[in-house]
């Protein structure tokens, strides 16, 4: 079995900072926290947990912006796609989201959700760019650009929508007694550390 990466990009402040921000979400918030022991940064896509055994992968792609609209949500699936058609198997496909617009959400209170919480017009939308992007992307081969795998795939994935503020992500990592916690300023600068690294 083998992995082609077939691109990279250079990393922009607000790119970081949602990384950092994924990257200790992956750690603390999601379900399967427990379960991810390694962190592969930048290969498979913009995060990858691994599980101690190197046999369950969980695929995260972020996005910083935050109005994405719903056609542009669609476009940044292509590297979760990728990997759903390559041969490694992935628990789970999440793309995290710095925000979208408000066409997005049946419900505006979930901030995790799946398909079922997309609205019909967006989820049209969705499709119609990752579609678009597929077809952009050299890595994607044509023969997988098929309505039903495209609807399997994104049947698969779990939508996160950022809504804390990176000092919230760090409070949550250092579970201390409430009174020793730092304050607000220390918790942004150990953020930052950890997004300049």
């Amino acid at each position: 079995m083998t992995y082609k990466v077939s691109s990279s990009e250079k990393l922009r402040k607000s790119g970081a900072e949602a990384e950092t921000k994924a990257l200790l979400y992956l750690m603390n918030f999601y379900p399967d926290s427990q379960d991810i022991h390694y962190f592969i940064v930048d290969f498979f896509n913009d995060l990858t947990g691994m599980n101690r055994t190197a046999k369950i992968l969980w695929d995260l792609q972020s996005k910083g912006a935050k109005n994405s609209s719903p056609k542009s949500i669609g476009k940044e699936l292509v590297t979760l796609f990728k990997n759903f058609i390559s041969e490694i198997n992935f628990k789970a496909y999440i793309l995290f989201l710095g925000g979208v617009t408000s066409s997005f959400r049946i419900d505006n209170s979930k901030t995790s959700f799946g398909i079922e919480n997309i609205k019909k017009e967006a989820l049209e939308l969705l499709i119609e760019g990752l579609i678009e992007e597929c077809k952009n992307k050299i890595y994607i081969p044509n023969e997988q650009i098929k309505i039903d795998i495209i609807e399997k795939f994104i049947s698969h994935v779990t939508f996160i929508i950022d809504e804390k503020k990176s000092t919230d992500y760090v409070r949550s990592i250092i579970k201390m007694h409430p009174h020793l916690m730092p304050e607000d300023i220390i918790l942004e600068a150990i953020f930052n550390e950890i997004r300049d690294k």
